[in-house]
């Protein structure tokens, strides 16, 4: 068993050990400033910060922003939303865009329930699932943040032709009303109101 004393040494020879390290990766750095600043903070007798200690913490949060920049990127780059240029879209595109996520999402939803795609633990518990069913259930996912997208972009056009109208107040009917905003549902009855005006006067 090590004495008080030599346990002290070991974790002060540790400590200074870390002054050596060269990490590689962001990732890595953001992990070593992040131990480092936890480290002085235990240690530290004033309690007043020094300009070291200042400078070690701007560090570390700065890391912590920056990581979370490049995962939030990243995620956006593999999403299926990502792939998709909505901005070029015509509003008939989105729509079928939009259809044709919500028909291939809610047939990789009900996949996730299938033999296949997990194991149902006890008789009616719930089912733990496989490789196939995590795949089948963030398709499902990644396929209703595109309904979601394509539903916003055309919640940011202003519609150019009578067929346009139609088209937006079919495709963003059902969530607006669903999502229970008085606003929302407020702003879109004037809307479903001003496109009736229209067709009775043929515009």
């Amino acid at each position: 068993m090590l004495t008080p004393d030599a346990s002290a040494r070991r974790e002060v020879e540790a400590y200074n050990a870390l002054f050596t390290a060269r990490p590689t990766t962001l990732p890595g750095v953001a992990a070593l400033a992040e131990y480092l600043q936890e480290a002085t903070d235990r240690t530290r007798i004033d309690l007043v910060l020094s300009s070291g200690e200042r400078a070690l913490s701007t560090v570390t949060d700065a890391l912590r922003v920056i990581l979370a920049t490049r995962e939030e990127c990243s995620r956006h780059e593999a999403s299926l939303v990502g792939m998709l240029d909505l901005a070029s879209a015509t509003i008939d595109e989105l729509q079928d865009i939009r259809d044709l996520a919500d028909a291939v999402g809610g047939v990789a939803y009900a996949y996730t329930w299938g033999p296949r795609c997990g194991t149902r633990r006890g008789r009616y518990g719930a089912i733990e699932p496989n490789g196939i069913g995590k795949l089948m259930h963030w398709l499902g996912d990644a396929l209703t943040e595109v309904e979601s997208a394509a539903e916003l972009e055309v919640w940011r056009r202003a519609p150019g032709t009578q067929v346009d109208r139609e088209t937006r107040l079919s495709m963003c009917a059902v969530t607006t009303i669903d999502g229970g905003d008085r606003d929302a549902i407020k702003a879109f009855a004037h809307e479903l109101l001003a496109h009736a005006e229209a067709e009775l006067e043929g515009r």
